[in-house]
């Protein structure tokens, strides 16, 4: 688990890479001693940046690749540095009398050694800031400035400037589901996670931890409060030990995220305007929240996309239209590891949001190969040459291509899982090119909620580094597999049972982890040692990952090969190839056999070529354990495209340096 300051780094895809974390002193370091003075975030200073300028410093970050402090600050501009538009008598006066105006961002990132002194907010009248908006300067009143948490957060300081301090990012997450089939009895599950793990950590379903039950007729509300409660006192700070040392302890919510039914009992109390008692509480103490409704954002861009592929369905394409999308899209060879697309005319309502994404990424290719203006409708295709204000007919078909590239792009931005200062710039253009073109080409997109709220994914990617960081997904897994639980209990006291299974599973996992209970004279030690073949009973999802389980029934035509090193496992080759596809592919390869001599010799397996007979597979999967501890599964089929990295010396290189070895799969 991490904890420290935020980390300014050029990849951002944890939480303490996010501007919540930086800024906030619920999870980041607040005040940093700099030339003997204490420098806290939020205060004015004056700092040198090829001359002596003033600024707020918004955060203190530690640099990724020296671990140097770099601070982040907030340009405060005085009358000479305002754009020209903005210099006028009026405010060339109020600048005699000390009003200086902020700058929105860009902020700009600066060493503790260009710092020359901290300046008296008192003495200092801010009342407008300038922002740029497509590429125009505008200003606004200060009031309607984000607030830096500093200002509306205090927290206690640690007894002792020795003892370490530990910041807790708590992950709410609530769900409700049915437990029985006919009888609509809704129990809620409320989970918690630590954002101070890693985002491979955080997948583990033994780091997702249940905080209780909301019973048949509970209120979330009262089940909630005994928890607020504890967080306002954690987030003043706790005296705890620690591995057997005291140290301060701040825990508090980052986030909170819930299904869209459950996010309106979150926020709302039977009405959309009466706001209930536990947001009260949550906006007062939890003053770090996010309620983030699946429907905020994969849902949104799920709803988005069902509208985009209706319409196309049923307004836009004519009967010749369908059919010809039918075949085109039969006929588009798909990569092999994807599971089986449902018809999308006629089965677009089986769709997942997995298959919807990958239609999407398809789709320009799709249209591109089969559409022409007699796949349109007439009075359609005269609406959108009509909007676009064009008179070639071919135009509708081209526009309706380029508004599906737009889509594919903007989707493949938001799924990031890591994103750079480019990124975030190359997510921005892409959301404002799909928020132009859509309304145009599709009126039913005009005032659309689902599109307007997309403006704010990017707001969302810098609060918290990426857009799928809450993993959402994955909660929606772990909620599943309470849910699946239910047929094998009693079903007279649900959420008792629950708790039961849940406390023995994670007892379990403990020990086996070769974990102590302190509680007990004598270790135990069983599950620590038990045989290979007993653990794999417990190496399911349930208590750990499935990472290297060897223990899979092989199908018919398959084989399993033992891996000459050991982070590559699971070799399993399928298919395989006739005599004649055999000689077919020799013809090519003449000196085969030597090449793989030479590829066997390079990992030390000189002997492996001692049996004459050789086997020829059309398929390979194996599991490869990449540089950071994930394990990743590789699929290799005959006509893939890959790319081959070569290595700088005839050495062969260890795990670490996995990626130089082995073929990355590109479909």
């Amino acid at each position: 688990m991490y904890f420290g300051a935020g980390v300014d780094s050029k990849i951002k895809s944890e939480y303490w890479h996010s501007i919540l974390w930086a800024e906030s002193p619920l999870f980041g370091q607040e005040q940093l001693m700099i030339s003997g003075e204490i420098y806290q975030c939020g205060d004015f200073v004056y700092y040198y940046d090829n001359k002596r300028k003033l600024g707020r410093l918004r955060a203190i970050l530690l640099n990724e690749e020296n671990q140097q402090y770099r601070l982040r600050i907030q340009k405060v501009l005085d009358y000479s540095d305002l754009p020209g538009t903005f210099k006028g008598e009026l405010r060339q006066n109020r600048s005699l009398s000390g009003e200086v105006w902020l700058q929105d961002e860009p902020f700009l990132m600066i060493t503790t050694s260009q710092i020359s002194e901290k300046v008296a907010a008192d003495t200092l009248q801010i009342t407008k800031i300038l922002y740029k908006h497509h590429t125009h300067w505008c200003i606004r009143d200060a009031t309607f400035s984000y607030q830096h948490p500093l200002e509306y957060i205090s927290i206690k300081q640690p007894p002792s400037l020795t003892i370490p301090v530990y910041k807790l990012f708590l992950d709410i997450y609530y769900n409700d589901f049915g437990t029985f089939r006919n009888v609509y009895h809704l129990l809620g599950g409320v989970y918690v996670q630590f954002g101070n793990m890693p985002a491979r950590q955080r997948k583990l379903f033994k780091n997702h931890f249940v905080l209780g039950f909301v019973p048949f007729g509970g209120n979330f509300n009262e089940f909630m409060l005994p928890f607020i409660s504890e967080m306002k006192e954690f987030e003043q700070g706790k005296l705890m030990e620690v591995n057997g040392q005291d140290a301060w302890v701040i825990a508090s919510l980052g986030v909170v995220t819930a299904d869209l039914p459950q996010g309106n009992d979150m926020m709302y109390q039977q009405h959309q305007d009466i706001i209930t008692s536990l947001t009260i509480n949550l906006k007062r103490y939890l003053t770090n929240l996010l309620l983030q409704g699946k429907d905020d954002f994969i849902c949104n861009e799920q709803n988005l996309l069902i509208k985009l592929f209706d319409f196309h369905r049923c307004e836009l394409f004519s009967q010749k239209g369908e059919d010809k999308f039918i075949k085109a899209w039969k006929n588009f060879e798909k990569p092999k590891k994807w599971s089986r697309l449902p018809n999308p005319i006629s089965h677009n309502a089986s769709f997942m949001m997995s298959d919807y994404l990958r239609l999407t990424m398809i789709m320009p290719f799709i249209l591109n190969s089969f559409l022409e203006t007699s796949s349109l409708k007439e009075n359609e295709s005269r609406s959108i040459l009509r909007r676009i204000q064009e008179s070639r007919i071919n135009m509708a078909k081209n526009v309706i291509i380029a508004c599906w590239v737009y889509v594919a792009k903007t989707m493949r931005m938001v799924f990031e899982s890591k994103f750079t200062l480019d990124s975030y710039d190359e997510l921005q253009k892409c959301l404002e090119e799909e928020m132009k073109i859509l309304p145009k080409v599709f009126p039913e997109f005009a005032n659309l909620p689902n599109l307007h709220i997309n403006i704010h994914l990017l707001v969302h990617a810098k609060t918290y580094g990426t857009l799928i960081k809450t993993q959402v997904g994955i909660k929606e897994m772990v909620h599943q597999i309470f849910k699946a639980m239910v047929p094998r209990i009693n079903c007279k006291n649900v959420e008792l049972d629950l708790l039961k299974r849940y406390t023995t599973l994670f007892a379990i996992r403990h020990l086996v982890d070769g974990g102590a209970d302190q509680r007990l004279s004598q270790p135990c030690r069983g599950f620590a040692t038990m045989s290979s073949n007993f653990r794999n009973l417990l190496t399911n999802w349930y208590i750990t990952e499935d990472k290297v389980s060897n223990e899979q029934e092989l199908e018919e035509n398959e084989e399993a090969i033992s891996s000459p090193v050991d982070f590559i496992t699971n070799i399993i080759l399928k298919r395989s190839l006739s005599r004649q596809d055999r000689e077919n592919i020799m013809k090519n390869l003449p000196n085969f056999k030597s090449e793989l001599l030479l590829s066997f010799m390079d990992i030390g397996q000189k002997s492996a070529l001692i049996y004459s007979q050789m086997g020829w597979y059309e398929l390979a999967t194996y599991t490869m354990e990449e540089s950071d501890g994930v394990f990743s599964k590789v699929h290799l089929h005959i006509g893939d495209v890959i790319t081959i990295h070569e290595e700088d010396s005839g050495e062969y290189k260890p795990r670490h340096s996995l990626e130089k070895n082995l073929p990355d799969i590109n479909n």
